[in-house]
């Protein structure tokens, strides 16, 4: 019984060698398609930073609020620490009368 060899297969057409032009062209189309897909990543690049700086603009206005707030509220305070200081002394002044 003869035994079956492992052949690799046998095109239909047999390959041919490609023109300077056609390679031209091959290589124009990937280069074409790479700097496409450059372009998108720079794209979804340049989408990640928006969304980035805006939830720091975001998170900074917020702080700047708090900030603001807070001192309002000191100076708020403040205001009435002084008034209290000069109703102390205007009452410690009479009693000493």
């Amino acid at each position: 019984m003869p035994a079956v060899l492992d052949t690799a297969p046998v095109p239909l057409f047999p390959a041919r060698k490609w023109t300077a032009d056609e390679e031209q062209w091959l290589l124009g189309k990937e280069n074409r398609k790479a700097a496409r897909r450059r372009l998108d990543e720079a794209a979804s690049f340049l989408k990640k930073l928006e969304v980035e700086r805006h939830a720091a603009v975001k998170t900074l206005g917020r702080w700047h609020s708090a900030a603001d707030a807070a001192h309002k509220s000191a100076k708020r305070h403040l205001q009435r620490a002084v008034a209290a200081m000069r109703f102390l002394s205007e009452v410690i002044f009479d009693v000493e009368d």
